[in-house]
C-alpha cells in the first residue's frame, strides 16, 4: 500500500524527509535510501544517508515551482508529494 505524505517547501528551500528504519547490523553501509524527486521541470535523484537513532533522512532543494513526487528506493514503500512555493 502506498502512503502519501503532502509537505510544502519554496523554491530553493530544503525538501527533507525523515523517516525511522532499520538498525540492525551497520545501518550506515548494509542499507540504502534515495530517491528521485519529480515534476513537470526536472528530475533528481539523490542519496539519502542514516542520521542515527534508527532514522534516515533525504533531503531535495528545488529550483522550479509546482508539485514534485518521491517515491523512495529499497528501505521505504512510501510516496511523498511536495508543493514548491514561489
Amino acid at each position: 500500500m502506498e502512503q502519501v505524505i503532502k509537505k510544502e517547501v519554496e523554491k530553493w528551500g530544503v525538501f527533507e524527509i525523515s523517516l525511522k528504519g532499520n538498525s540492525e547490523g551497520n545501518p550506515f553501509t548494509d542499507y540504502n535510501i534515495g530517491g528521485t524527486f519529480t515534476n513537470d521541470n526536472e528530475t533528481k535523484t539523490v542519496d539519502g544517508f542514516y542520521d542515527g537513532d534508527s532514522t534516515y533522512i533525504v533531503r531535495f532543494m528545488p529550483s522550479f515551482e509546482g508539485n514534485t513526487s518521491l517515491p523512495l528506493k529499497e528501505l521505504f514503500l512510501r510516496k511523498y508529494i511536495g508543493e514548491v512555493l514561489p
